[in-house]
């Protein structure tokens, strides 16, 4: 749910600092993930409204409680920046020891795709529950689809990137895995004319929810795997750079 609403998980801090929109605190939130809730602007209130559920924050306004809180709805009651930072971290502890492995996709390169020595063989993507990510690419030496090549003493290569999912991309493929059937292949029609793919969702007891059911043919037409895929991180070009 993506609503300063939602949860009510609200949290309402006050600070002379949040009167303007050049605060230290405002680029903190955002640093944390937070987004602005957007229904209105700075009125010049000393306090802000803060759902740590939904991640997103609204300036006060004047005479109007634009959610109920937690602690108060009472500007006088709030709390100051120091103690939202101190439990937002307590928070963020709780979060991480829930977190839990959503999904997992990975991309093959197409035995019509050329393949040079050391160029990307597989690109791995790890979705967690959190929004966080881990992207692997694996280049092997060799042609990739040359079975009968040997590769001798050298062994495939690893390039891998960690990161965060913007809230609106991770909504958005939360949506679409609860999309029934997302893996069956005729809701996906598939074709020989796209890339290869492997998708899995899981619950957070890491069983097995849906899968694309093995290597999966992606045509890029808006079909379910296509949005899914769609939603993933790009990879850097940092994780294509191997020394040959």
């Amino acid at each position: 749910m993506s609503e300063i609403n939602a949860g009510t998980a609200c949290f309402m801090v006050k600070d002379d600092s949040l009167k303007t929109n050049e605060g230290d605190f405002w680029h903190y939130l955002r640093e944390e993930g937070f987004r602005s809730w957007g229904k209105h602007g700075n009125y010049g209130c000393e306090w802000v409204y803060i759902n740590v559920n939904s991640k997103e924050f609204a300036p006060g306004m004047p005479g109007i409680p634009i959610t109920k809180c937690i602690v108060s709805t009472h500007p006088w009651e709030a709390l100051s920046i120091d103690e939202f930072k101190e439990i937002w971290e307590i928070l963020k502890r709780c979060k991480e020891r829930g977190k839990y492995l959503l999904l997992t996709a990975k991309e093959y390169r197409t035995w019509f795709d050329t393949c040079e020595d050391w160029e990307w063989e597989t690109i791995s993507w790890r979705i967690y529950s959190d929004g966080s990510y881990r992207i692997t690419v694996t280049h092997r030496p060799g042609n990739t689809f040359d079975f009968n090549s040997e590769c001798g003493s050298k062994r495939k290569r690893l390039r891998r990137r960690s990161g965060m999912l913007s809230p609106e991309r991770f909504d958005m493929l939360c949506d679409q895995l609860k999309v029934k059937g997302w893996g069956e292949p005729d809701r996906n029609d598939m074709v020989c004319d796209g890339s290869m793919w492997e998708i899995k969702h899981y619950n957070p007891g890491g069983l097995l929810i849906e899968s694309s059911g093995g290597i999966n043919f992606i045509s890029g037409e808006g079909r379910p795997l296509d949005i899914i895929v769609e939603c993933l991180p790009e990879p850097d070009e940092s994780l294509f750079a191997v020394k040959k």
